[in-house]
C-alpha cells in the first residue's frame, strides 16, 4: 500500500501524504492493539470473522476503485489520476526519439492533452 501512495500523489504532495498514510497506519495499529484482545475475550475464535469480512471489504474497494499503475510511465499515470488538468510535458518518442542515454525526452511548457508527437 505504501509504494501506491507514493506512486500516485504528485511530487509536491508526496511528502504529506506519507505522512498522513503512516499516522493513520499507526492509529490502526494502537487500535488493534487494544481493542484485539478484547474482542478474542468476549468473541473467542469467532472473532477472526471480523478480519476476515474485513479483509474481503478491502480487496473489493481496492478491486473497484483503484487504478492499475503497472504499466504506464509517471506520466501517463498523472494523465489517469489527473486527466486534462495533468501538468505533464508532451512526450516525444513515439517514433524512437529518445536521447544519447537512451532516456525519454519531454517537451517542456506543452499541455499533456495536445496528444504525443514523434519526429516524421
Amino acid at each position: 500500500m505504501m509504494v501506491y501512495v507514493v506512486e500516485i500523489l504528485p511530487y509536491t504532495l508526496r511528502a504529506k501524504g506519507i505522512a498522513l498514510f503512516w499516522l493513520l497506519a499507526g492509529a490502526a495499529g494502537a487500535f488493534n492493539t487494544y481493542v484485539n484482545p478484547l474482542g478474542l475475550d468476549r468473541f473467542a475464535w469467532k472473532f477472526y470473522f471480523f478480519y476476515v469480512v474485513w479483509i474481503v471489504v478491502q480487496f473489493v474497494v481496492v478491486w473497484i476503485f483503484f487504478i492499475e499503475t503497472k504499466g504506464p510511465s509517471l506520466e501517463g499515470v498523472a494523465l489517469l489520476f489527473d486527466g486534462k488538468d495533468a501538468k505533464v510535458g508532451k512526450v516525444n518518442a513515439v517514433a524512437g526519439d529518445t536521447t544519447e542515454k537512451g532516456e525519454v525526452e519531454l517537451v517542456e511548457g506543452v499541455g499533456a492533452t495536445e496528444g504525443v508527437e514523434g519526429k516524421s
